[in-house]
């Protein structure tokens, strides 16, 4: 659901029309696509939405999943591995299938930061901002969680993040 939007579009290559303001004739289509009305036909835009839509906010901080990930940071279950390895340590879409059979949604949901109430219970879509691998927090994926949170403005998953990512590191001081 769109609170409000603003679009300045620019129909030109489409209609031949100068760029006009959208606000009521944008719709959201199946696919989450903004749907613009330039003159008489519709154009297809893949426009970044503000935060003031509903998917923007339908993202909220898993603050159990935050608990879990201090139990296991304090037990020392961590991988303080490098900034950038993440795209090598996520676990892989097969591993998360494998961990549900096994373990169910509700040990699943533990390992990601943020949940999306507009998702369906029982389905990974639910589940955004993962930080470790079903074993081990790993430092990488809380920084991966902590950029992509700020970047999508979901500033209370990024603060959980830095919070997560600063006890990693006290921990590692300490050892």
């Amino acid at each position: 659901m769109i609170r409000r939007v603003c679009v300045v579009s620019s129909c030109a290559a489409v209609a031949n029309s100068p760029p006009t303001i959208v606000g009521s004739a944008a719709t959201l289509d199946r696919e989450g696509y903004l749907r613009l009305r330039c003159k008489s036909l519709w154009a297809l835009s893949l426009v970044a939405l503000s935060t003031e839509t509903s998917n923007a906010m339908a993202v909220k901080l898993h603050q159990s999943a935050v608990e879990h990930a201090k139990k296991l940071i304090e037990m020392g279950r961590v991988m303080l591995d490098d900034r950038d390895a993440w795209s090598e340590h996520r676990p892989t879409a097969e591993d998360e299938n494998k961990f549900i059979r096994a373990h169910g949604y509700a040990e699943y949901a533990k390992w990601f930061l943020g949940i999306d109430d507009d998702q369906p219970v029982q389905t990974k879509a639910r589940y955004k901002f993962p930080i470790g691998d079903f074993k081990v927090i790993h430092r990488c994926g809380v920084l991966a969680a902590e950029s992509r949170a700020g970047q999508y403005k979901h500033f209370d998953i990024e603060k959980a993040a830095a919070h997560l990512h600063g006890m990693m590191m006290a921990k590692e001081k300490a050892a």
